[in-house]
């Protein structure tokens, strides 16, 4: 495998077309495919610092792993060393939304002055790679929050509909904790708006969703996708003319098919559940 195969193969795992890389980094959007032999000196830093996960001895030589690190895992190191079981416990522990954190995991990046800032004392050689003495933790705690049965938050002033958006950035926003036995955690409750999903989802319902990568879907299922615009869509979604695009469809057959890049999704959510309002 050529360097311009790895870096290819990168490329297809940010799930990031080519042109938006080479966009990215600064170079024609032909760059990689006229690339013949290695990579030039500043181009090869312009990578490095924009997708710093990657490991730059493995695109060049092929050794060792694509990444210099998962996120996954370093969340994962994260509640273990706080005994903490639940992303939502870190979440609060960190003071940023699930929604942050669903971010982080879909792009393999990380606040790490926010890690530094809140655990001065963690080995950043040990949480990237897990390698070395986990550091020792006086404080740990099982959180603010008993989660033993707590399923997720209720955003009340968060809809999903065309047009809408998904802020659950904003601090402002209430949140309202939901604890349904069975329905499993980390979930987000949001609430259904419009006729499109008619009637399979009615408007007033509330639906409980959780981030998914977009590998993990089923065609001909329905979805919460959530574009890099803010606009938020609960459709079913199905194949597009390419590999690189996908169709948004309607249960309510007033509604045409929409066709959409996959450049321009940020995210995607499974519906785990529905209920009423009037239930809360």
């Amino acid at each position: 495998m050529s360097v311009k195969d790895r870096l290819k193969k990168f490329v297809s795992y940010k799930n990031i077309s080519i042109r938006n890389f080479c966009n990215i980094i600064g170079v024609s959007s032909a760059y990689i495919t006229s690339m013949r032999k290695s990579i030039q000196p500043d181009k090869l830093e312009s990578i490095s610092l924009h997708f710093p996960d990657i490991n730059i001895e493995w695109l060049l030589t092929g050794e060792g792993s694509m990444l210099k690190y998962h996120v996954k895992d370093i969340i994962d190191r994260l509640k273990k060393h706080l005994n903490f079981t639940h992303d939502i416990q870190l979440t609060e522990y960190l003071g940023i939304s699930i929604e942050t954190l669903f971010i982080w995991k879909e792009n393999n990046s990380f606040d790490k002055d926010l890690i530094k800032e809140k655990l001065p004392n963690i080995d950043i050689n040990w949480l990237l790679t897990g390698k070395g003495n986990e550091p020792v933790n006086k404080e740990k705690s099982t959180g603010s929050l008993d989660l033993t049965t707590i399923s997720g938050y209720y955003f009340p002033d968060v809809s999903a509909s065309a047009g809408l958006n998904m802020k659950l950035e904003n601090a402002e926003n209430q949140k309202i904790p939901i604890s349904i036995p069975g329905w499993g955690s980390d979930l987000i409750f949001i609430n259904v708006y419009g006729d499109s999903m008619y009637p399979k989802y009615n408007s007033g319902e509330i639906i409980a969703i959780k981030n998914i990568e977009f590998q993990y879907i089923n065609y001909g299922f329905p979805y919460v996708v959530v574009f890099k615009n803010g606009d938020t869509y609960i459709k079913y979604i199905d194949k597009g003319k390419g590999h690189d695009h996908i169709l948004l469809i309607s249960e309510n057959k007033h509604y045409a098919p929409k066709e959409f890049s996959l450049d321009l999704i940020m995210s995607v959510y499974s519906i785990k559940g529905v209920i009423k309002r009037e239930l809360l």
